[in-house]
């Protein structure tokens, strides 16, 4: 997740937005800020919010830099990356945002226009981010546990969960103001001891994927629906695998072509195993499955994505360490997989949790059971060889990290979403620069109102504007509950 500075042109600032702090006007051979973005002042900022400063003329790139753009609150500057996008004659500072706080950024002098013109004077503003609000979703029996969470390109949230009462997996969706618990539908989407370990996602039409257990039979199934998705008749469900005990930890990504990919754990033979549909998914036939590794004791906690080029990677637990698998192609051949123990270090890899973000680096969130702590590890390249991978403790204050869900949004910033179970809330953290090392992490704890530490199941989503989303379950009440 970034917060930006995008400085451009003064043609570009006034042309394309209409909302700025109206900065001063100075003499027509200074340069200087024009507006800015959020205005000075603003509250109710969106914590995944690009921020912008726009300039009266472009600007030396080589005067652009961490020393000349900051970001802080509360006195403490925040770790930060800054850019300059020669296209659009923009520099952009990334900076982890949360919640329910007061930022102030500055546009130091050391900034130089292209003629090499020095900004006369440093140019400060303030803005708040919105306090995000709980609301519970579906409080009918016990519900909300396997939350998987998506948001689609119009911002509707959709989420899928397992009914424990009924043994159902159901489906709920919110167009908007969904912190508003009448705005929420939901519905059963299949019946009969089914619905644990639920990943939803989305395909480029909207169309909805479910991958999920069948509790009552142990078995890997799917569910599918292209529109008005708020009927039940008009989702289609399959037994994907029925080769003995299947279908737990499953993880569910679609790519750009519209071919669906599972990832899930084969209890049987304590397996990992993979599985794949290019179209008419919900036809038995049009499934093929593979065993990934088999090396010990593993499959458990996956979590899978699909880059731009189709490649396949999964992280996962086995053998009590975080594990990842990748395949280019041919991903129903198991020799085409290769996989490497990315964290060794104590009891590693639960509650896995994988994004690749848009330069096909790797990004995990993760439990190490051994600390207590949430960690998080990386990889830019050549992700097979263990040593490529960087390791660290996001947060480790108290025995925290359980049920972690992680999200890249488009400016490269990272979401995590999990439980603390020391304190029994719901928390939230934060990095856009320098991840590995901790003190560039910022956490928070969202939602205290009754029991949500352990395992509450979180999903977290970034949608087009920057609005975090995050699913969870609220052990005390029984309910599914939602937060932004």
């Amino acid at each position: 997740m970034r917060t930006s500075f995008v400085v451009a042109t003064a043609g570009l600032a006034a042309g394309a937005f209409g909302c700025g702090d109206g900065g001063p006007g100075p003499g027509s051979g200074s340069l200087a800020v024009e507006s800015t973005r959020p205005a000075s002042g603003a509250t109710g900022v969106e914590a995944g919010t690009t921020v912008q400063a726009y300039f009266n003329r472009a600007l030396n790139p080589a005067t652009v830099d961490v020393t000349t753009f900051t970001l802080s609150t509360g006195g403490t500057s925040l770790t930060s990356q800054v850019t300059y996008d020669a296209a659009s004659q923009a520099t952009v500072l990334s900076g982890p945002l949360l919640p329910g706080r007061t930022y102030d950024a500055t546009v130091l002098t050391g900034i130089r226009d292209v003629g090499g013109t020095a900004l006369p004077a440093a140019h400060a503003w303030s803005f708040t981010t919105r306090t995000w609000q709980p609301v519970a979703v579906d409080q009918t029996g016990t519900v909300g546990r396997y939350s998987s969470l998506a948001v689609d390109a119009s911002g509707h949230v959709h989420v899928s969960y397992f009914d424990d009462t009924n043994g159902e997996l159901k489906y709920a969706t919110c167009a908007a103001s969904c912190t508003t618990a009448a705005n929420w539908q939901s519905i059963a989407v299949d019946q009969g001891g089914v619905g644990a370990y639920a990943s939803l996602a989305l395909d480029r039409s909207g169309g909805l994927h479910v991958s999920y257990s069948d509790v009552s039979l142990n078995d890997l199934k799917y569910a599918t629906c292209a529109a008005s998705c708020t009927t039940a008749g008009n989702w289609a469900t399959v037994a994907v695998d029925q080769s003995g005990f299947v279908g737990d930890y499953t993880s569910l990504a679609v790519d750009g072509s519209g071919r669906v990919h599972v990832s899930y754990s084969d209890g049987t033979n304590v397996d990992l195993k993979y599985a794949t549909c290019a179209a008419s998914c919900a036809t038995a036939a049009n499934w093929q499955t593979v065993v990934v590794d088999q090396t010990g004791f593993v499959g458990a906690y996956t979590s899978l994505a699909v880059d731009g080029s189709g490649r396949v990677h999964v992280s996962y637990q086995g053998d009590a360490d975080l594990k990842y698998a990748t395949c280019p192609a041919g991903c129903t051949v198991a020799a085409n997989w290769t996989n490497v123990a990315v964290d060794q270090t104590g009891y590693a890899g639960a509650y896995s949790s994988l994004a690749v973000d848009g330069s096909g680096r790797l990004h995990v969130g993760y439990f190490e059971e051994t600390k207590g702590d949430l960690r998080y590890a990386t990889c830019a390249a050549d992700c097979t060889t263990a040593a490529n991978w960087q390791t660290v403790a996001a947060d480790e204050t108290g025995d925290i990290g359980y049920s972690a869900s992680l999200a890249v949004d488009g400016s490269g910033r990272l979401h995590v979403s999990y439980a603390d179970f020391t304190n029994g809330d719901l928390k939230y953290a934060t990095c856009a620069a320098d991840c590995t090392s901790p003190g560039s992490w910022q956490t928070t704890a969202l939602d205290h109102t009754g029991n949500l530490g352990g395992e509450d199941y979180t999903s977290l989503a970034v949608d087009p504007s920057g609005g975090v989303h995050v699913s969870y379950f609220d052990d005390t009440n029984g309910d599914l509950k939602y937060i932004r």
